[in-house]
């Protein structure tokens, strides 16, 4: 749904750009504006499916501390498992006030997934973060892939007004 919600935005920036009722500073900004944008919101997309599995770390630590049913305990395992991290919403804030979990230096954690995000738009992929779900690695590669389109635009639309000029 996030990937769909970028996707129509950068869309309408795009078409923003091309409709030609604006000028080539104003078009340079639209770029720049969908270009952080996404990653901000790849960044928190990350961040999110982090707390996620850490969520899931602490439901199994938690049943040691409290001997729950052990079918219960996989229940609600299975049904963090199996939700992306964006339909993992519900269930996880649901499920995290039950738990009152404790965790630690969520502010780097969140900077780390910046920097993810912004080592993956940039196309760097220097390597010392990777995503470890199947799904993450989807989200990475498309950002990677819109990262590009980006600057090709860009790129285009400069060439473009040097060849006006």
């Amino acid at each position: 749904m996030v990937a769909v919600a970028l996707m129509m935005f950068l869309l309408i920036s795009i078409w923003a750009a091309f409709s030609g009722k604006i000028n080539i500073k104003e078009k340079f900004f639209i770029i720049l504006y969908a270009y952080v944008l996404i990653w901000f919101a790849y960044g928190n997309l990350y961040y999110f499916s982090c707390d996620v599995d850490n969520y899931n770390r602490m439901l199994i630590a938690t049943q040691k501390n409290e001997n729950l049913d052990i079918v219960d305990l996989q229940e609600k395992i299975i049904e963090v498992q199996f939700q992306t991290p964006i339909r993992g919403i519900h269930n996880f804030w649901s499920l995290n006030d039950e738990l009152k979990p404790q965790i630690q230096n969520r502010i780097k954690g969140l900077v780390d997934c910046y920097y993810f995000s912004g080592v993956t738009m940039l196309t760097i992929g220097f390597g010392d973060v990777t995503p470890v779900s199947s799904l993450l690695r989807l989200f990475s590669v498309f950002q990677g892939f819109l990262g590009q389109v980006i600057v090709v635009i860009a790129m285009g639309l400069w060439i473009n007004q040097a060849g006006k000029q």
